[in-house]
């Protein structure tokens, strides 16, 4: 397996899944940072320089943002002094650093999630409303897994294209399924040439572990999400 070649620095990663995808928009940009709209109305952030990243934030009106992602403490001090955010979820984010990753060896069946999945995913899901699940299921962004026609669980890929979404059932927790799960969708965003990455809450010490025994490279730079509502 070879490292990717097209990402020299680990900021980029984020960026470069969401302009990929076709969805952002940039907004500003330097050789240090950049300010990116997604299509889904993610505001995305990364610039170290305090006083360009002020220059940057000080066009945008703070109540046309619903959620952001600072990238970096330096990012996140200088986002405070200009808006002062409240709801504030501080993230480690870890990626895949190859550019493949070996063969599935499993059973497990996996297929798109419907608008029949709908109840059950929304009961296991909680940081998605109804109406974004919705949405998520119609673009095709849900997998489900099942075993003998039964649901182990399911994983996707968020609209600016990182990965989560991860939930096993509980029977069948402790098995190496969420390994499997994430796999799954570690293969499939490398087939649409998207670099996997995953934001974890830094406080949910099994989903760290996970990336960790997956093989997931942690970023230097911590990622702060932001729900403005």
């Amino acid at each position: 397996m070879k490292d990717h070649e097209l990402i020299y620095e680990e900021w980029k990663i984020p960026f470069y899944n969401s302009i990929h995808l076709g969805e952002g928009t940039i907004l500003s940009e330097d050789k240090n940072g950049m300010f990116l709209k997604d299509g889904c109305g993610v505001y995305m952030l990364y610039q170290p320089d305090p006083i360009q990243c002020e220059r940057w934030l000080r066009n945008l009106d703070p109540h046309a943002i619903e959620i952001m992602m600072i990238l970096g403490n330096e990012t996140k001090e200088t986002v405070d002094k200009v808006f002062g955010f409240q709801n504030v979820s501080k993230c480690e984010s870890f990626y895949w650093p190859f550019e493949s990753i070996d063969p599935l060896a499993s059973n497990l069946v996996f297929h798109h999630a419907t608008l029949e999945d709908l109840p059950w995913i929304q009961a296991h899901y909680e940081l998605l409303d109804q109406e974004e699940i919705k949405e998520y299921l119609q673009q095709k962004l849900i997998c489900i897994a099942t075993k003998n026609q039964k649901k182990i669980g399911f994983v996707g890929q968020h609209s600016e294209g990182s990965m989560g979404l991860l939930y096993v059932s509980e029977q069948f927790r402790h098995q190496g399924y969420a390994q499997e799960l994430e796999r799954f969708m570690i293969k499939r965003m490398l087939e649409q040439d998207l670099i996997p990455y995953a934001d974890v809450f830094d406080n949910n010490k099994a989903s760290i572990h996970l990336q960790q025994k997956i093989g997931m490279k942690r970023m230097e730079q911590p990622v702060f999400w932001v729900e403005n509502s």
